[in-house]
């Protein structure tokens, strides 16, 4: 299934009004203020729209006050990531609503965005090595960043082994997914967008008390200039055998 574009800006919205009233103390009216605020600017966002510069102050002051009150549930760096979303990565139809569930963390879940429906995006691989309580975490980014966590990754099937999304539980429009006591295991942290086309370079932290985590490299191709390295020692081995056969 597939929500609509409203109700997820409205879901969004919600969410950092939420974090806006705890940070700064608001009460209903100037809460509600906030949040039709927001409503406003995502759709125009969604919808391509230009934003008034008025309005991307009053939204930047949201964010900033937003920023100061975000706390990590674990401490420790494991590893950090530095990447670039570029137009030239793969897009996929991401999905939202996906919720953490101890007894089947790898399951069929969530919904299709209405938003991001064809959202760039990256994958980075790491593994578990020891169980404990992790925390992965966008701490800066130049868009409005998406996060999802499986335990398989197909983009054709994004609803598939979806262990949970986030979309702004780190600092402003960034996120960031707690799990505690993550099973031993290969996982897949895939980073992109909350709508189609954002772009720019992020930074995301592994982090992980009385867990052990380590990113796995995938191993580099060869290059170009060292087939030719190859194909003498292919060549040599034929000599060998042509020779072991003649004598």
């Amino acid at each position: 299934t597939q929500l609509t574009l409203a109700s997820e800006i409205q879901q969004k919205a919600e969410g950092l009004a939420l974090e806006y009233q705890q940070a700064e103390g608001l009460n209903a009216t100037e809460t509600q203020e906030a949040l039709d605020l927001m409503v406003d600017y995502f759709t125009i966002l969604s919808n391509g729209g230009f934003v008034a510069p008025a309005m991307q102050n009053e939204i930047n002051g949201i964010l900033d006050a937003i920023a100061g009150s975000v706390s990590p549930l674990a401490s420790t760096i494991h590893f950090t990531v530095n990447g670039t979303l570029s137009g030239s990565d793969p897009t996929f139809n991401r999905p939202v609503g996906a919720v953490y569930d101890a007894l089947d963390i790898c399951r069929t879940q969530g919904d299709l965005s209405a938003v991001g429906t064809a959202v760039y995006y990256q994958v980075i691989e790491f593994t578990v090595q020891q169980a404990g309580d992790v925390d992965i975490e966008v701490i800066t980014g130049g868009f409005d960043t998406y996060l999802v966590l499986y335990c398989d990754f197909n983009p054709a099937s994004p609803l598939d082994n979806l262990i949970v999304g986030n979309d702004d539980s780190g600092a402003g429009l960034l996120s960031r997914i707690n799990i505690p006591n993550l099973p031993v295991g290969v996982y897949y942290a895939v980073v992109s967008s909350f709508g189609n086309g954002a772009v720019g370079n992020f930074e995301i932290e592994f982090r992980s008390d009385g867990g052990v985590l380590a990113l796995d490299v995938q191993p580099l191709p060869v290059p170009f200039n060292s087939w030719w390295a190859i194909g003498v020692f292919m060549a040599l081995g034929m000599v060998f055998v042509l020779r072991r056969l003649v004598w």
